[in-house]
């Protein structure tokens, strides 16, 4: 997957991708943290992966 949508992208664009199950945003002052467009919560926060719980709709 990472390679359909950074294929094209140049060494400096300002993109950086990694994988984890777990992640944890961290701010020195308190940040919104907006989750498909909506304020979610705020900085220190911690988002985990759920493993099948997001169907995706694929042409054939």
């Amino acid at each position: 997957m990472k390679r359909s949508w950074t294929q094209n992208m140049s060494s400096d664009s300002g993109v950086t991708y990694f994988q984890a199950g777990t992640l944890t945003i961290e701010s020195k002052r308190p940040l919104d943290v907006d989750m498909d467009g909506e304020n979610y919560r705020q900085t220190p926060s911690s988002i985990k992966v759920l493993a099948h719980h997001l169907s995706v709709l694929t042409p054939n």
